[in-house]
């Protein structure tokens, strides 16, 4: 214990510290995948204008008995017949307007219903239906328990509200409020959208939650969750309601994460604009999948980590609040929100954070395959790809950024949420591209067309030379090959090549876009070498005469943190020397070695399993000769 003791109070490493977690949605909605039948087809005479539904849920055996008023009319010409989807699993009862009962049909998921239909005034209709429901997608609607007690909950995206109740099955038909009525055990917390205007006891075991949102919504934001909950509440600094509905038994843990959201919410607020659901509430009600689901005003949580709470209380502006027209847009959702957790990792963690974040998602989206836009909305692999619609379109922003001033994409971010065309309504990619030129006074159609309807990326070869000019001139020649790709061909990027010289350092940036170029320019300093793209601003391959040039000795701090089963550790050498990486745990044993090797100058990146260790906190250390340096990581079951 004496020898790491000392290593630790020398480095003052008591201190509490978080790290990043880096847990994106796709991960848990992934990982629930199931069965899924082809695109339904939506009715596009019609037009939403609300969703009321009571929901009697009975568990042991899980039944539900829905009723689902729905207020609608035509979207322009009057109609004498619609359909709503409704999954064939689920057994209709009647269907009434008023005291009227309509005639209707209920085969291959539509529920075809007989009555007229004006653009001038809403009609009413109530479906009367009862079943279990069948789960496709990520799970739209699971009857599960939770120490003992039911636990039940909905998770619809994209195409799963069918499969609980009859609705307009389509992102881009929104009403313009909704409500929902749960019945449920009197021992259980009935969670949904907007606010609780009230419980009431039915005298029979059982309790009705009335919720209400004025808000539009879509109707695969929907949502209920039902279960043994502990209610944590707060308030942000600007009064809106905080609503945290936990497992009893995980509140203590997960109160640390949970407490930051307040702190998000003002950062967003700063980045986008105000919460867009102020006048309701923001929360969270945690449900048993890996990820998470940003339902409007109360997102759905498998998992707590602090990216994932950033990702989905961004997609209350991106997702929520500015909805994607259709699927085939959904990089305007995902991209978005984790390029946001990006944007909350810098604030709280500082540059290296955010860099490793990019560097990270970069990795992902090269094992990207086709166009950003959806090709194919039939298949939920294709639209949740994790490498294509989260990590590439984090990256596609990231890179929007380093080509404008920080000021000016901060208001392209800001002016799109906040242009009335597409508040509370949906947006398409060139909705998003005419914003960025508005606000930018600039055509940049050039960057988005090859980014978001291109494939892959670029792949360039550098080398260079140098003759001399004399008094410690030179020509520096640089010559830059890209190879050819398939949609485009080549693709358009200023780029920033950092030169190494006698003297220092020198920066010249490039514009780049045929298969070969040579830039010429004079410059004071012997050269040494360069550094292509140093600050890691293109979705690259570099390849050629290219150096890293690496200062200090750095540890960095482990991601994510707390973890399970793994984690990443990175670190920074400048010059050969023996390295070693040790784990201990707080008693001072090493509990395993992970480097003991000489390394040359780099970065480092090392990853540790603790999945035979016990839960608990541990110090990792990084030796270099008389360097020493350690940092602490928390490990949870």
């Amino acid at each position: 214990m004496g020898k790491l003791f000392f290593i630790i109070l020398l480095l003052g490493i008591y201190a509490e510290s978080y790290s990043q977690s880096y847990l994106p949605c796709i991960e848990g909605k992934t990982s629930a995948f199931r069965p899924f039948n082809e695109y339904i087809p939506v009715d596009s005479s019609i037009d939403v204008t609300y969703y009321g539904l009571y929901l009697n849920i009975k568990t042991n055996p899980d039944y539900i008995y829905g009723a689902a008023t729905i207020m609608l009319k035509a979207d322009s010409l009057p109609v004498q017949s619609y359909f709503l989807n409704l999954s064939n699993k689920l057994l209709v009862d009647s269907v009434k307007s008023g005291n009227q009962t309509l005639v209707y049909n209920h085969s291959n998921d539509r529920l075809n219903i007989i009555q007229s239909v004006g653009a001038a005034s809403p009609v009413s209709v109530t479906v009367y239906y009862k079943g279990l429901p069948e789960p496709t997608g990520f799970g739209s609607f699971i009857f599960s328990s939770h120490n003992g007690k039911p636990l039940v909950w909905s998770l619809s995206q994209p195409y799963g509200s069918m499969d609980w109740f009859p609705c307009k099955n389509d992102p881009d038909d929104k009403a313009d409020s909704s409500s929902v009525a749960i019945r449920c055990r009197s021992d259980l917390t009935a969670v949904s959208n907007g606010l609780l205007y009230g419980i009431t006891d039915n005298n029979d075991s059982t309790k009705t939650h009335y919720w209400r949102s004025r808000y539009k919504i879509s109707s695969y934001l929907i949502s209920i969750a039902v279960g043994d909950y502990y209610l944590y509440e707060q308030v942000s600094y600007n009064g809106i309601p905080i609503k945290h509905y936990v497992f009893p038994d995980r509140f203590e843990t997960l109160k640390p994460v949970l407490d930051k959201t307040s702190l998000m919410i003002y950062f967003f607020e700063d980045w986008f604009w105000e919460y867009p659901f102020k006048d309701e509430k923001y929360g969270h009600a945690q449900i048993l999948t890996g990820g998470a689901m940003e339902h409007q005003t109360c997102s759905s949580m498998g998992a707590f980590t602090e990216s994932v709470v950033a990702h989905e209380l961004a997609h209350q502006w991106y997702g929520d609040l500015v909805t994607n027209e259709n699927w085939h847009h959904i990089w305007l959702h995902e991209g978005f929100a984790t390029y946001s957790e990006g944007l909350w990792l810098e604030e709280s963690y500082g540059q290296t954070a955010y860099n490793d974040f990019i560097a990270r998602n970069m990795s992902y989206a090269k094992n990207a395959k086709g166009t950003l836009y959806v090709q194919d909305i039939t298949k939920l692999p294709e639209i949740f790809n994790g490498n294509r619609s989260y990590s590439k379109g984090a990256v596609v922003l990231h890179m929007f950024r380093r080509i404008l001033h920080p000021v000016t994409f901060k208001n392209v971010l800001k002016s799109f949420v906040l242009d009335t065309a597409f508040r509370y309504g949906t947006a398409t990619t060139e909705d998003f591209i005419r914003t960025a030129n508005r606000v930018t006074g600039y055509d940049y159609s050039w960057f988005f067309n090859q980014w978001i309807y291109g494939e892959n990326y670029p792949k360039y070869t550098v080398s260079w030379s140098s003759e001399p000019l004399g008094n410690n001139n030179y020509k520096f020649i640089l010559n830059v090959k890209q190879e050819a790709n398939t949609s485009p061909q080549y693709f358009a990027m200023p780029v920033r090549v950092l030169i190494k010289t006698s003297d220092g350092e020198i920066y010249q940036s490039l514009f780049i876009s045929l298969p070969e170029e040579n830039f010429e320019f004079n410059i004071t300093g012997k050269p040494k070498g360069i550094v292509f793209d140093p600050e890691n601003s293109v979705l690259k391959e570099k390849y050629g005469d290219d150096i890293e040039i690496v200062n200090g000795f750095e540890l960095y701090q482990n991601y994510p943190n707390p973890f399970n089963p793994a984690t990443t550790i990175e670190y920074t050498i400048s010059e050969t020397s023996d390295i070693k990486l040790e784990i201990y745990n707080v008693e001072g044993r090493l509990i395993r070695t992970l480097v003991n090797q000489r390394q040359k100058p780099g970065n480092y990146v090392v990853t540790f399993s603790g999945e035979n260790i016990p839960s608990g906190i541990y110090y990792y250390v990084l030796k270099s000769g008389r360097n020493i340096t350690a940092k602490k990581m928390v490990l949870i079951r």
